[in-house]
């Protein structure tokens, strides 16, 4: 083997690493990403390799959902079901919505 395939085989096994190497994503979905103070706005959360979801966050999954204000202050979310959030803004301004899931393992053989 010569030293530029070597070289061209090399470069092509360290980009394709991570992408074998990568895990169950976490997606919110709002239903209205621009709303008007006190609008309500609908939060699903998705899981998995595909976006919107592929899976659906199982109960206990979540450690907490949340929402901070354009000062920094944390602003609370009702949850409506295992995957879904309702979010009222109160007042005008960008809100950044927050999912933490609790750390665990996830893997489709016992």
């Amino acid at each position: 083997m010569n030293k530029r395939a070597f070289v061209v085989t090399l470069c092509f096994i360290l980009t394709a690493i991570p992408y074998a190497a990568q895990a169950h994503m976490l997606w919110l979905n709002a239903s209205n990403y621009a709303p008007k103070a006190s609008e309500p706005v609908s939060i699903e959360v998705g899981f998995g390799h595909q976006y919107p979801r592929d899976e659906v966050v199982k109960e206990g999954r979540l450690e907490r959902v949340y929402a901070v204000d354009p000062s920094g202050k944390e602003v609370a979310v009702e949850q409506v079901s295992t995957a879904v959030y309702k979010f009222m803004p109160p007042s005008e301004g960008a809100f950044q919505i927050i999912a933490v899931m609790k750390p665990g393992f996830v893997t489709r053989t016992t």
